[in-house]
């Protein structure tokens, strides 16, 4: 049966990393509570995510325009690392994924360093204008940590 599938990803138990979603075939729509019912070719690769049955909480199940809904309480992972490899998995089984806004995050942090260098090794960039940017980032950086949350 072919469901449309919500599905949160997160990097530890307090850290949101993104969403999936999308179509997939299953083989029965499960009940709210149940473990989710992984496709046998995704369990066959045995990812470490599912690994744990707890980590496959079907959180609700509606229905839109004539096909099934099911949302799960997400997959807790154990780093951004292995967030990253589950959204990569996901993604290769036809998923589309939303990572959020992780730039102030420590993959934030590395990639921007890592494009900021490249820039300078490949003459895009002088290295005053290297020096100013890397500057500017930390400062953002201390500025989102220190930041309080606005009430809404």
């Amino acid at each position: 049966m072919r469901i449309d599938i919500d599905l949160p990803v997160f990097a530890s138990p307090t850290s949101a990393f993104g969403h999936a979603s999308g179509e997939i075939e299953i083989a029965k729509v499960p009940e709210e509570g149940e473990t989710f019912p992984w496709p046998p070719d995704w369990l066959a690769a045995q990812p470490a995510y599912f690994a744990d049955p707890g980590q496959s909480r079907v959180s609700s199940v509606t229905e839109w325009e004539g096909k099934p809904n099911v949302s799960l309480f997400g997959i807790v992972c154990d780093s951004a690392a292995q967030a990253r490899d589950c959204a990569a998995f996901l993604e290769a089984q036809g998923l589309f994924f939303d990572c959020y806004d992780n730039f102030f995050d420590e993959r934030g942090i590395a990639e921007t360093q890592k494009v900021l260098d490249d820039c300078l090794r490949s003459g895009l960039i002088s290295d005053e204008q290297h020096a100013v940017v890397r500057q500017q980032f930390a400062d953002a950086a201390v500025l989102h940590q220190t930041a309080k949350p606005r009430n809404r």
